[in-house]
């Protein structure tokens, strides 16, 4: 595991740097099968998630969880070492010790089978970490102020031990943000998608997303490129937001339950983003 600590004092704010192996399978668990990058992956995934949802309901009598219910469990797994102690906290029934040692045991199985599925060892995260983080400690405290201060809050977020849980790519760039755990997991690319969008904006917006939960993740991308101007990572105009959102897939951020087709979520994003503050097309 590692983890230390990275201070961002006028937001009361304070990252811990976190990354575990068993986190990243349980993030690919989280992750829909069409945005899983490798075939071989994809299928791992497919299948742990078939064999749990026909063994779940037999030894727990409870019925498999979903993608909600995976990355709430990628999270605990880091807070938890016990197995079991994450997994009754995680499925939130009242199971006796066999049914939840039965579970962890199919738990532990499965990270391992992703975990070799994975076409690099989640272990070079630590190679990842570093110069994100590096990045991050340069601009990522002054790009965050700059979104805050210009933003309506009624109140100044006080998110102190805020995790960041860094996770394999599973997706090639994903992640979600846990404002009832005050986590940040972020699928840790070794080089930014795209050079007018560096990652340390993508991550500052997944924190942001703590600040204020009821806000739409999309609401969010606006005032961060304006932002990003400002601390010179990004230019500040329409199509960066439009790039913005497609990288993201901010709609999927917001909405991760969404029946609707990433396309069709871009789309939507970019039309709104289209508008400006007198309701006219630009």
């Amino acid at each position: 595991m590692l983890s230390s600590p990275t201070p961002i004092d006028d937001l009361r704010m304070r990252l811990i740097w976190q990354s575990e192996p068993r986190c990243s399978a349980l993030a690919a668990l989280a992750s829909r099968e069409c945005d899983i990058v490798s075939p071989t992956l994809r299928e791992t995934v497919a299948a742990a998630r078939s064999e749990l949802a026909a063994q779940l309901p037999v030894v727990a009598g409870i019925e498999a969880p979903g993608i909600e219910d995976w990355r709430a469990l990628a999270v605990l797994a880091a807070a938890h070492r016990d197995d079991r102690d994450s997994i009754g906290r995680w499925l939130g029934a009242n199971l006796g010790p066999q049914q939840l040692r039965a579970v962890a045991e199919w738990c532990r199985r499965a990270e391992q089978e992703i975990v070799d599925a994975f076409p690099e060892s989640p272990q070079k995260l630590q190679h990842r970490l570093r110069p994100l983080r590096e990045q991050w400690e340069s601009r990522g405290p002054g790009l965050l102020q700059h979104v805050i201060e210009n933003s309506n809050l009624s109140d100044r977020p006080d998110r102190r031990e805020t995790k960041l849980l860094l996770v394999y790519p599973t997706c090639g760039g994903g992640g979600w943000a846990d404002p009832e755990r005050n986590t940040v997991v972020f699928e840790a690319l070794l080089a930014n998608p795209d050079d007018r969008l560096p990652e340390v904006l993508r991550l500052a917006w997944f924190l942001l997303q703590l600040v204020d939960p009821p806000r739409p993740a999309a609401a969010w991308i606006e005032p961060l490129i304006a932002a990003g101007r400002h601390v010179e990572l990004c230019q500040d105009n329409d199509q960066t937001a439009r790039l913005a959102a497609q990288l993201w897939r901010a709609t999927e951020s917001a909405r991760p339950g969404s029946t609707e087709e990433p396309v069709e979520q871009v789309e939507t994003i970019a039309d709104q983003l289209a508008i400006d503050d007198a309701g006219e097309p630009n």
